[in-house]
C-alpha cells in the first residue's frame, strides 16, 4: 500500500486532529450565518406519514423515496396493500427525519437527493413481505481532504440499500450486504466510507431486527418500559468506527462484522435511528428524556428537538460523551463536537382493525 493512500485511509477512518479543528472553527464561524436545506445550523425535516398497511404508497412530501410514487412505483405495490395488507398487518409505522449539517449547502442530484451534510437516509416497504426498512448511514468527512465527496458513498449505499428493501428484502444485515456488494462491484463511487445502521418493522408480526456497523445507531423508547434496546458503537480504537469502505488501496468492514438485534416492538413504541452527531453530543439519558417528553407528539417533533438540541449542544462548552471519550483517551476536548446531525424517528402503533395479539420484548 503506498504512503499516500495509507495517510488517506488513516485519515479517514480516525480523523485527523488538524481537521477535528477546522472543522469546530468552521462550525463556530457558520453558527450565525443559517442557510436552506439543513446546512450551517438550520434543521431540515422531512416526514412521512403513516408508513404501513394505510399508506400503500409508503412516503410522501419531499422525501418521496425513488421507485415508490410515479411511473416507477413497482408493480403490484398497490394491488398488494389493497388486497392483503390491512387483513394480515397487525403494526404501522409513522417515521420522519430531521436533518443539520455542520458544513456548506451540498449540491443536490439524483444521489444526493438531501442536503444532510455526509449523512444520508431511506425509508422503504418492501414488495412483497409486509415490512418497512429504514436505514441510516454517515460518511466519513475527512475524504473530502483527499477530492472525494463522502456524501456520494453515504447516499449510493442507501440508494442501494433501499432498491433491496423495495424489492423484497426485510433482513437488515442482507440489506446492508447487498447495497454495500452494489455500491463496490459497480464502481459507483470511486472511494469513500461510511457507518451505517438499518432497521427492518414486521408489519405482521411487530418483530423488528436492527444491523449496525459502527457509531451510528439505534435506540427503542417504550411508553412505560424506558429505553428498551439501545445499540452499542463498534470502534476499532478511539474515533475509528467499523465501516464500509472503497479505495484503491484500502480496507474496510463487511455486513456481517455489523451487530445484530432482535426483539418484538409494542404498540406505542419510539424507534430512533441517528448518526453520531447525536451520540456524540447528547448522552443516552438525555435522548431518553426528550423522547419521553414528546412521546405522543408526531414524530417530526421529537426528531427535531433531538436535532435542535445536540446541535445547540455541539457548539457549547458542556460536558459531551465526546468530550468524555477523549479525556478517557488522553485527549483534552471541552463541549460538543460539530457535526452532521441526521435523525429517524418512527412510531410503531397496533392497527386497531388487527385481531392479532398484542406482542411483548423478548429480545432473542
Amino acid at each position: 500500500m503506498t504512503t499516500a493512500w495509507v495517510r488517506a485511509i488513516s485519515a479517514a477512518s480516525a480523523g485527523t486532529s488538524a481537521g477535528l479543528v477546522r472543522n469546530l472553527a468552521y462550525g463556530d464561524r457558520r453558527q450565525e450565518q443559517p442557510v436552506t436545506a439543513g446546512a450551517g445550523g438550520r434543521p431540515t425535516c422531512y416526514n412521512s406519514a403513516n408508513i404501513g398497511p394505510m399508506t400503500p404508497q409508503g412516503v410522501q412530501g419531499p422525501m418521496t423515496p425513488r421507485g415508490v410514487q410515479g411511473p416507477t412505483t413497482p408493480r403490484g405495490v398497490q394491488e398488494l396493500h389493497d388486497s392483503t395488507w390491512e387483513s394480515h398487518a397487525a403494526y404501522s409505522l409513522d417515521a420522519a427525519v430531521c436533518c443539520v449539517s455542520a458544513k456548506e449547502p451540498h449540491s443536490l442530484d439524483s444521489r444526493v437527493r438531501h442536503d444532510c451534510g455526509e449523512d444520508a437516509f431511506f425509508i422503504a416497504r418492501t414488495r412483497s413481505n409486509f415490512a418497512t426498512a429504514l436505514g441510516i448511514a454517515d460518511g466519513v468527512g475527512q475524504w473530502s481532504a483527499y477530492g472525494v465527496d463522502p456524501a456520494a458513498f453515504s447516499w449510493e449505499l442507501m440508494n442501494n440499500c433501499q432498491a433491496v428493501a423495495e424489492n423484497g428484502e426485510s433482513e437488515p444485515q442482507h440489506i446492508l450486504a447487498c447495497g454495500f456488494d452494489q455500491l463496490a462491484t459497480e464502481r459507483q463511487v470511486q472511494c469513500g466510507s461510511s457507518t451505517a445502521c438499518v432497521a427492518s418493522l414486521d408489519h405482521r408480526s411487530g418483530k423488528l431486527d436492527v444491523a449496525n456497523l459502527g457509531d451510528s445507531g439505534a435506540l427503542l423508547v417504550g411508553r412505560t418500559r424506558g429505553c428498551v434496546l439501545e445499540t452499542t458503537p463498534q470502534q476499532h480504537g478511539f474515533n475509528l468506527p467499523y465501516q464500509f469502505m472503497v479505495a484503491p488501496e484500502g480496507f474496510g468492514d463487511e455486513a456481517t462484522d455489523a451487530d445484530k438485534y432482535c426483539l418484538m416492538a409494542q404498540d406505542g413504541d419510539i424507534l430512533i435511528l441517528a448518526t453520531d452527531g447525536l451520540f456524540d453530543n447528547m448522552w443516552p439519558g438525555e435522548i431518553l428524556c426528550v423522547a419521553n417528553s414528546l412521546h405522543d407528539q408526531e414524530p417530526g417533533t421529537i426528531a427535531e428537538a433531538l436535532v435542535s438540541t445536540a446541535h445547540k449542544r455541539s457548539h457549547g462548552s458542556q460536558a459531551s460523551p465526546f468530550s468524555y471519550a477523549c479525556t478517557q483517551n488522553w485527549l483534552h476536548h471541552e463541549g460538543g463536537k460539530p457535526d452532521d446531525i441526521t435523525v429517524v424517528v418512527s412510531r410503531i402503533k397496533r392497527s386497531p382493525t388487527s385481531s392479532l395479539p398484542f406482542s411483548t420484548h423478548n429480545e432473542e
